[in-house]
């Protein structure tokens, strides 16, 4: 059973954080130091893009960042914006000189397997494992 006194939103943040850890084998504690080596940064942003994606997209974009931020060792609201915008640069494909597109074949490939379970997860509204 879920705690009655926490918001939903805190519970989602919880389910991500820990499934994003899992993904990558590391501590929902890496994800939210300060450090910024692979994999717990990339780690870090994926979890921002998905918590402002889902969870707190009801939010006015500078309350958002500022939550999100600190959610994660009281980061500061631009750290969260950036991450964001991080992902989906690396997201976005490049065309190159000769017309071709190109895209970080890993990340998205992470990002994409991530991205399914959170949706499966939020968006059929299944229940949290509290």
């Amino acid at each position: 059973m879920c705690p009655i006194n926490r918001p939903i939103e805190y519970l989602w943040t919880i389910e991500i954080k820990q499934h994003i850890a899992n993904y990558y084998n590391i501590s929902i504690d890496n994800i939210e130091e300060g450090r910024r080596q692979y994999p717990a940064a990339e780690a870090r942003a994926i979890c921002m893009w998905m918590l402002n994606e889902y969870v707190y997209d009801e939010l006015n974009p500078t309350p958002r960042y500022t939550k999100i931020g600190e959610l994660f060792s009281n980061r500061d609201r631009t750290t969260a914006m950036e991450a964001i915008k991080r992902v989906n640069r690396i997201l976005e494909p490049i065309k190159c000189a000769n017309g071709k597109l190109i895209t970080d074949k890993r990340f998205t490939r992470i990002f994409d397997e991530i991205n399914e379970y959170v949706q499966s997860k939020i968006i059929k509204h299944e229940t949290i494992n509290c």
